[in-house]
């Protein structure tokens, strides 16, 4: 809502942003136990729309979250690479952490097929006949966010 606030009536904007200040106060999705990487993600995508003291406080908890996951490994990741968690230098999690940014960095590098794309590393398991070509586009999608994170980092 705070994307388009401009087209947003001024009391659900002001709902959505008292809803939003609970949120982050309380600490549900930064507490490791919690702890959810999707919602770091979603919370990092949206800070820059966000009034200043809000977006102030995400940053604050996302940065305080991402250091307590030292040390952090692609174990602790799963499924989540590095152009996902930090496609530049100033993401938040190639700030609070940028002792494994630089590894993740030289593993996708490492992770490039033959054919120059980066391959998806999951299958839907489902829909054979169709996955096929749904594979193809996220390579599609994944080789550009690569491409893009590794020249934002200097790499190529």
């Amino acid at each position: 809502l705070h994307y388009a606030r401009a087209s947003v009536p001024a009391d659900l904007l002001a709902c959505a942003t008292a809803r939003a200040r609970k949120n982050l106060e309380s600490g549900v999705a930064f507490s490791e136990g919690e702890l959810s990487f999707y919602q770091l993600l979603n919370w990092e995508r949206a800070i820059p729309f966000l009034p200043e003291g809000v977006a102030k406080d995400a940053r604050d908890r996302i940065l305080t979250a991402y250091r307590s996951l030292r040390p952090l490994t692609q174990e602790k990741l799963s499924e989540l690479k590095v152009y996902m968690i930090a496609p530049s230098p100033d993401s938040l999690a190639a700030l609070a952490l940028p002792e494994i940014i630089e590894p993740m960095l030289e593993n996708e590098i490492g992770n490039q097929a033959e054919d120059g794309a980066w391959w998806p590393g999951w299958h839907w398991g489902q829909y054979d006949d169709v996955w096929e070509v749904a594979k193809k586009e996220w390579a599609g999608r994944i080789t550009v966010d690569c491409l893009l994170t590794l020249k934002n980092f200097g790499k190529l």
